[in-house]
């Protein structure tokens, strides 16, 4: 029976993708200073001030880098990329 299921569980084995995790303590807020040299990755950027990352997150972008930013500080302007998903 279990081999029944067996090709949809290494189906969903190979979509997965290698993931890093670059954390701080609360009031570390420049997290995207940390990871300035990803190229050509897919980032997830969870409860840290864009404002505040907005230089290094500009960069990552100019490197080919896809942003998930959600977030709910205050961001003031937010830049237009393909790359760039944002939720506040």
């Amino acid at each position: 029976m279990l081999t029944e299921y067996a090709p949809s569980i290494n189906y969903a084995f190979t979509i997965l993708r290698k993931a890093d995790l670059s954390a701080g303590v609360k009031r570390d807020t420049l997290l995207l200073k940390r990871i300035i040299s990803a190229r050509d990755s897919v980032l997830t950027v969870l409860d840290i001030s864009f404002h505040a990352n907005r230089e290094p997150l500009l960069q990552l972008l100019k490197q080919g880098n896809t942003v998930h930013y959600f977030d709910h500080h205050f961001a003031g302007e937010i830049p237009e990329s393909p790359l760039f998903h944002t939720t506040y």
